[in-house]
């Protein structure tokens, strides 16, 4: 098994940019040097190509994690708030099968 992830905010303090999302199981973690009544969610690119849609039960207000499955698309983790020193990352295990 290989863990694979991508940083969707690193020491910052702002929405990260859109990333491509292979599709399957994930885990999306944050946490925040101060949080300052700030929340953090996962969201998921609509259909539409401009809607933002959070993911159920990925939003955060304090350093936390969560397990999440979609499929493909882009996502990014969101921030409302003053949040500072702020990291979100999403990561998946990869099966690989040999022969």
């Amino acid at each position: 098994m290989s863990l694979h992830g991508a940083k969707l905010i690193e020491d910052g303090d702002a929405t990260g940019p859109w990333v491509e999302w292979a599709g399957g199981s994930g885990t999306f973690a944050v946490v925040a040097g101060t949080w300052n009544g700030a929340t953090v969610k996962l969201q998921l690119l609509g259909p539409d190509g401009s809607t933002a849609l959070d993911v159920t039960d990925a939003s955060f207000t304090a350093d936390g994690y969560v397990n999440f499955e979609l499929g493909v698309g882009k996502i990014r983790a969101f921030v409302s708030g003053s949040p500072a020193n702020v990291f979100a990352l999403v990561s998946y295990s990869a099966m690989f099968a040999y022969p």
